[in-house]
């Protein structure tokens, strides 16, 4: 006759665990073999909790009824994958005492060809098992959802983001991106601060006195510009004016162009185009000056080729000085463009022999490993570049070469009137208007000053 089972083995829904429970023939003459034939009769083998079976093999008039017996062993997921910046890329701000009050916002920026982050691949995890010994697949890790965007590129070799061109650094879920324009919506305040950007900035507002806004592109201002610093490796357009208070400071490479200029340092290194009137400013433009329709007033202005307004002074008599000084600036610019295109010429050499170097390793192994196909993709697009750049240069120099010494586009021309007490210039020759002429046009001629008629 079959002996009487003194256990009852059940095993949980996922089975992950399973429980010992005495019945009504149980007896403390409890034998290992008994319980773990109870156990394997129920299927159980992997997990079994051997100080439990020691312990109601030794002690099972204290032991507890029902217990767990068998424990399996639960699956590790993986980890998922993820970015890593190479630097803290979110605007933030700085309210450290010591720092200027208004360098509040710093703003995310990279340059062309920099490593912006690494992609970490996501882990497959470890497999489990349950108590019947089955094997329980882990949850691998997923993927990032973050992919290249607009102006960046993922490299597969070393898994890393690479910024394409010079700008701010904008991330979401979905990519990452290079953006080469910063705007600030609004006018600029202490929610922002003094901005210093990679690329270009614009301004949806007004910038208050005693900011500051430096851009290695160009700055748009959709508003007035107060007593601020502006400094701009492009052109700078103020969509108002300029209203300085004797302490704004406008700079750019290029252009400057604005609706009006009244106490304010402005200096363009082309034109300075201002659509109604410059009034007690300090202006230079290493090209010309153009009022299209407003007056020169107090001050003074300073062109390398010419200068052109309404009215230049006023019926007050003002003192306004009025300088052309195009055969200076022509010279130190065509010096300062020649020493340019040497450099250029220099490093563009230096770029196409190690061109021709990849393209013969490439001729002779037929692939390009992963890390010199990209350095051999930055190498092209420096090149071209770099040609676009000498190409601009020596467009200048040709501009240059035409304009120096030709005094028929070195002129003041006043299109309503000239007034007294007004200092014009040309080079080292000068000369004090006495009294108003009516469409003036001022040249150099024989080493004088000459005012003509202005039928233009």
């Amino acid at each position: 006759m079959e002996n009487p089972k003194k256990f009852l083995v059940s095993i949980s829904h996922d089975k992950m665990e399973g429980k010992i429970n005495k019945t009504s023939h149980f007896d403390n003459n409890v034998t290992t073999e008994e319980v773990m034939d109870a156990l394997k009769e129920k299927g159980i083998v992997f997990g079994i909790l051997n100080e439990k079976v020691e312990q109601l093999v030794n002690s099972p008039d204290t032991f507890t009824f029902p217990s767990v017996i068998a424990s399996g062993e639960k699956a590790v997921s993986g980890v998922d994958g993820s970015v890593e910046f190479e630097k803290e890329y979110h605007p933030k701000i700085d309210n450290h005492d010591k720092v200027n009050f208004r360098d509040v916002l710093s703003i995310p920026s990279v340059v062309e060809n920099e490593k912006i982050a690494r992609l970490h691949l996501p882990t497959d995890g470890e497999p489990g098992k349950n108590v019947l010994g089955q094997v329980i697949e882990p949850l691998k890790g997923k993927m990032p959802k973050v992919r290249a965007g607009k102006n960046t590129l993922y490299n597969e070799t070393d898994r890393c983001f690479y910024a394409q061109v010079d700008g701010r650094l904008h991330t979401d879920e979905r990519f990452i991106r290079v953006q080469p324009v910063f705007q600030v919506h609004g006018d600029l305040d202490m929610k922002v601060g003094n901005v210093d950007f990679i690329g270009s900035v614009v301004i949806n507002g007004d910038v208050p006195t005693g900011y500051r806004v430096k851009a290695k592109g160009d700055i748009t201002v959709n508003g007035t510009v107060e007593g601020a610093h502006l400094d701009a490796n492009g052109s700078i357009f103020i969509t108002e004016g300029i209203s300085g208070l004797g302490r704004a400071n406008v700079n750019a490479a290029l252009d400057v162009r604005t609706g009006y200029i009244n106490q304010a340092h402005v200096t363009a290194g082309q034109d300075l185009f201002v659509e109604n009137s410059i009034t007690h400013s300090h202006c230079h433009a290493e090209e010309r000056v153009f009022c299209q329709r407003g007056n020169i007033i107090g001050g003074s202005i300073r062109a390398g080729f010419n200068i052109e307004a309404k009215e230049i002074g006023n019926s007050m008599n003002v003192s306004t000085s009025i300088h052309i000084e195009n055969v200076f600036i022509a010279e130190e610019k065509k010096t300062a463009l020649n020493k340019a295109l040497e450099t250029k010429n220099n490093e563009m050499k230096k770029l196409v022999t190690i061109r021709d170097k990849i393209k013969e390793i490439k001729k002779v192994q037929g692939k390009l490993p992963g890390d010199q196909q990209l350095t051999f993709v930055r190498i092209v697009s420096s090149i071209e570049k770099m040609n676009k750049e000498i190409t601009s240069i020596q467009e200048e120099l040709k501009s240059v070469n035409a304009t120096k010494g030709d005094n028929q586009n070195c002129f003041i021309k006043a299109n309503h009137r000239l007034f007294g007490n007004v200092q014009l210039s040309f080079g080292k020759e000068s000369r004090r208007i006495l009294r108003e002429y009516k469409y003036a046009l001022a040249v150099l001629e024989e080493g004088r000053i000459v005012i003509k008629p202005n039928h233009t």
